[in-house]
């Protein structure tokens, strides 16, 4: 009979849960001969899937930061197109005062000249009732 002893290692470090062989027991190629403890790796799982539900959510307040900031961009634009029309506004107020201003001193200028011209209009009908004057 021939019989060889093989030393035996493992893919995965841990601590053994339960071993299903004894010392020098025979064993068949691929059978279970011990069980290592499976919490470390469920945490780490647990973890990697924390960790990428992590960078979506990431990367979802990104895009909304993103849209957020682009609103933020449009609004100032139309604040500033809403400040230069305001501006344009004040301008034609300004404008339309200075017309006023400019009307109503032509208008006292209009007043005066015709002030005047009642004035010599009286004075021209004193004179021809007087026969100071002729037409």
């Amino acid at each position: 009979m021939k019989a060889y002893i093989t030393n035996v290692s493992t893919k995965a470090t841990g601590v053994l849960a339960r071993v299903d062989v004894s010392d020098y027991q025979h064993i068949e190629s691929a059978q279970v001969i011990a069980s290592i403890r499976d919490e470390d790796y469920r945490a780490q799982v647990d973890a990697a899937g924390c960790a990428k539900r992590g960078r979506a959510r990431f990367a979802e307040l990104a895009r909304q930061q993103a849209a957020a900031d682009s609103k933020i961009l449009q609004a100032k634009a139309a604040v500033h197109a809403a400040d230069s029309q305001i501006l344009a506004e004040q301008a034609g107020v300004s404008a339309a005062e200075a017309a006023v201003h400019i009307s109503e001193a032509e208008w006292v200028s209009a007043k005066a000249v015709f002030e005047n011209a009642t004035q010599e209009l009286d004075r021209q009908e004193a004179l021809y009732l007087e026969k100071a004057a002729t037409l």
